[in-house]
């Protein structure tokens, strides 16, 4: 049976190992169930892990070694086989599913935009709309064009899509955002501006990041923590 080992790259600040978790992960096990197109699929094992209150922990690994199931995990969008997630010290199972993601939220890798414009996208999930002048000034800080606010949200590009995502799930003000390979699909230049906006924002709201990515030469140089996953452990 082949499983996701977890490993730790490097740690760059100390000091975080003595700060209280804002999520730790005890002996997780996680299988996918079979299916009519493939067998069962085993993904972690007694994976330990914990997440530093306002430290960006990267998650480095290849295609298909569990990054975005870690990630689904940690959003509650999967629940484990075995083993306990907390958040703040509270087992996960004592949240309500809904109220536990708006605090710990996440940006998947194929970005999802409703019907209606990039304004009403990017004020999803909140009690009112967020006015104009809020929306573009968080637009212009991740590189969107005004212009975009009143466009159709399904003619951005994917890139564009993104960064309106990662927007969105800012205005919602979680404690933790998951982003997955938010990157992925912006060009170089685009892609160094959002890592330095992301690590602002981490220092002005003390806001938690987990960041996956398969390229740690983007996201590497300003992580407190790097962890690799390699699908090469062997159950027995």
């Amino acid at each position: 049976m082949i499983c996701a080992i977890l490993k730790e790259s490097f740690s760059c600040k100390v000091e975080f190992m003595c700060i209280k978790p804002v999520i730790e992960l005890r002996n997780i096990d996680f299988v996918y169930p079979p299916s009519l197109q493939a067998k069962e699929k085993p993904v972690f094992k007694g994976l330990s892990l914990k997440v530093e209150q306002g430290s960006i922990l990267v998650v480095n690994g290849p295609s298909g070694s569990g990054k975005t199931t870690l990630l689904r995990l940690l959003s509650s969008m999967e629940e484990p086989g075995g083993g306990s997630i907390y958040f703040e010290g509270r087992d996960y199972r004592e949240f309500d599913p809904p109220a536990l993601r708006r605090k710990i939220s996440m940006t998947p890798q194929i970005p999802v935009m409703l019907e209606g414009d990039t304004r009403r996208n990017l004020c999803l999930g909140l009690n009112k709309p967020a006015p104009d002048e809020a929306l573009l000034s968080w637009m212009g800080r991740f590189g969107l064009e005004p212009e975009l606010l009143g466009k159709r949200a399904e003619s951005l590009s994917v890139g564009q899509k993104q960064r309106a995502c990662v927007i969105r799930n800012i205005l919602v003000d979680p404690v933790v955002l998951l982003l997955d390979e938010p990157t992925a699909s912006i060009d170089p230049a685009s892609s160094e501006r959002f890592v330095k906006q992301m690590v602002r924002l981490s220092k002005e709201r003390g806001l938690t990041l987990v960041w996956n990515s398969h390229d740690i030469s983007v996201v590497g140089p300003v992580a407190d923590r790097v962890i690799s996953i390699d699908r090469i452990c062997d159950d027995n």
